[in-house]
């Protein structure tokens, strides 16, 4: 080749890697994956996530904002459930978001199918012999480009075909300052793992241990707001001690009171007699003469319950069997509600036949968490996640949080805060349902109260618990032990 020809490939050449990087470094945001990033970017074993040098260069969790996955507390196989990716921050330089979340195994393996709901969302793949993965993640739409404050994304996940064991959530997210570049942003992980659901279960009838969801009562007027709370011992021979724990539902102090029943005896007290001006939830023990937990499957009991709001109901007590002398010592005893110990606490609920406020109706809804230790408070509720379901099966996904031991909420446009609001969810004429649960795997109970104020003779004034829909076996309660003076 003559070296004339040779010099004029050269700079051909030269002319296109200069053309080429030309193009690259005035791309906005080239390796900011605005559109999405790369597979295998949320941080679940084996995988990066974009905090490395090649992408957005920054340590990650060490930001200001947060990052949260919500989803449902169990799984049933073959069924689809709305995930939403949630991000949250103070940080007022934030203005553009992204993430990207898959679901794995305990093997690491692809557990279920990803869905996009709308283009803010996308489904990809990663093919690779070691991985074999999928991931929903932002769009180019869904990256929110200017917005603050946070942003969050639904898309639809169907569980495996069979029983999968536990799920686990992995999730990466990126809070960015929307700089059209891949420096000054925040990028973060989380995870949640969702077991297979248990099967469904009925509170025994005659228990060892109660817990009544509401006790309430005013200081000032209890003739308009009272709760009246009977316990009956039905064994038709033995005697029986009942330790009475009452929960403040704002800060969890407990205090106690003793009920001492004979054979076929029963006894009703006043919420505005034994704890005046406190609204909260009971839980009464059967013990022995040293005042440790006993096996005394006989105890049923009911609170009714009046309110100054014009909300009345008479709610069973929720029944908790044990088939042993649960351990007792040190002053203290740890309950734990297993199905070996305890029976089983409820996992998820489920509200049914919710009516439409339009038509008249306010609902009330009551939650409590089962858990901590009353020597000194029960634990917080922490965050509530729930599915509210129109009649046509729809579902608008809600999560709130709650420092305080019992959540008491109207149903409004202002609670269940779904994308599209309460009020149009269930309209006028119609009604719908709700599951309800806590992010944490703890045991969660409640009730609903219904008051039809308007004197719609088309609405009713009803109460009820909630329904238990799946189980946990880790709720764990701790009491103090006090030999009672029967």
């Amino acid at each position: 080749m003559r070296l004339k020809n040779r010099l004029k490939l050269c700079c051909a050449a030269l002319f296109f890697i200069a053309v080429a990087a030309i193009i690259l470094t005035s791309i906005p945001d080239a390796r900011a994956f605005s559109t999405g990033p790369d597979p295998g970017r949320t941080g679940a074993p084996g995988e990066l996530t974009c905090a490395t040098a090649e992408c957005h260069g920054t340590a990650r969790n060490t930001g200001p904002g947060k990052f949260s996955i919500i989803a449902p507390s169990r799984y049933e196989p073959g069924q689809t459930y709305q995930i939403i990716v949630r991000h949250l921050t103070e940080d007022l330089t934030r203005s553009r978001w992204g993430f990207q979340i898959t679901a794995l195994t305990g093997s690491n393996a692809r557990a279920g199918s990803w869905q996009s709901l709308n283009d803010q969302t996308r489904i990809i793949e990663d093919n690779l012999p070691d991985f074999r993965r999928q991931y929903a993640e932002h769009s180019d739409r869904g990256a929110f480009r200017g917005q603050i404050g946070g942003a969050s994304w639904t898309i639809n996940w169907t569980a495996p075909a069979a029983d999968a064991g536990p799920v686990t959530f992995y999730a990466a997210g990126n809070q960015a300052d929307n700089n059209d570049n891949n420096t000054g942003d925040q990028i973060y992980t989380t995870q949640v793992a969702v077991a297979p659901a248990a099967p469904a279960q009925e509170s025994p009838s005659a228990s060892s241990l109660l817990v009544f969801n509401l006790y309430t009562s005013s200081a000032s007027n209890s003739r308009r707001q009272d709760t009246r709370i009977s316990i009956t011992n039905t064994d038709p021979e033995r005697p029986v001690s009942v330790r009475l724990f009452k929960v403040d539902g704002t800060d969890g102090s407990a205090t106690t009171d003793l009920i001492c029943l004979g054979p076929n005896q029963t006894s009703a007290l006043l919420a505005s007699d034994i704890d005046p001006g406190v609204t909260g939830y009971l839980i009464a023990v059967a013990v022995d003469g040293n005042g440790c937990p006993i096996n005394f499957n006989s105890l049923i009991g009911d609170a009714n319950v009046k309110l100054a709001s014009g909300h009345t109901a008479n709610l069973t007590a929720e029944g908790f069997m044990t088939d042993i002398s649960p351990p007792c010592g040190d002053g203290a005893a740890m309950l734990k509600f297993d199905g070996l110990n305890y029976s089983v606490a409820p996992r998820l609920l489920a509200l049914s036949n919710i009516p439409s406020r339009s038509d008249g109706v306010e609902t009330l809804l009551i939650l409590n968490r089962l858990g901590g230790d009353l020597r000194t408070s029960a634990a917080p509720l922490g965050e509530i996640s729930g599915a509210l379901y129109d009649e046509r099966g729809r579902e608008f996904a809600f999560s709130t949080s709650s420092a305080n031991r019992q959540f008491i909420s109207l149903l409004s446009n202002d609670f269940p805060r779904t994308t599209t609001r309460f009020g149009a969810v269930i309209p006028p004429g119609s009604s719908g349902w709700m599951r309800l649960w806590l992010t944490d795997d703890a045991a969660i109970i409640g009730a609903a109260l219904n008051f039809n104020p308007t004197g719609n003779v088309a609405a009713f004034n009803r109460g009820h618990n909630l329904r238990k829909l799946t189980f946990t076996q880790s709720a764990t309660l701790t009491i103090p032990v006090l030999p009672p003076s029967c």
